[in-house]
């Protein structure tokens, strides 16, 4: 369990790996999140290796789940870690409707959405952003 405090917000976050798809997991985790927003992406990690994400976030911004689906070149596909993985997280206080949709346009790429959040928030960390 890791704790992240940022923007406003208290961040509690719980990493997992485990031997079910990418697809399952969204699947699971957007049933048991009515009306939650699914936002997909990926990058490319370099040498053949890339990373799928997909984030269910909940409608109310209380919660949600990232899941992770890296893929490995033949020649080290061996050695990689097996299985999806996948991190819970909370918001405290919850996220608001703003951020969240904030949030997806920084998924997709949008440079100006990523400079508008580091002027709100100095301390704002996300991904290779």
């Amino acid at each position: 369990m890791q704790t992240t405090k940022a923007c406003g917000h208290t961040m509690v976050a719980n990493l997992y790996q485990v031997k079910a798809s990418m697809a399952s997991i969204v699947a699971w985790y957007a049933g048991k999140m009515p009306g939650s927003t699914q936002m997909a992406s990926g990058m490319d990690l370099g040498h053949g290796m890339s990373s799928k994400h997909v984030d269910v976030m909940a409608a109310d911004g209380s919660q949600s789940a990232v899941v992770v689906e890296n893929v490995y070149p033949a020649a080290i596909a061996a050695r990689a870690p097996a299985g999806t993985m996948f991190v819970l997280s909370s918001y405290e206080p919850s996220l608001s409707a703003d951020e969240i949709a904030m949030y997806g346009k920084i998924e997709n790429g949008d440079k100006a959405a990523v400079a508008q959040m580091k002027a709100k928030c100095p301390d704002f960390k996300f991904g290779a952003h």
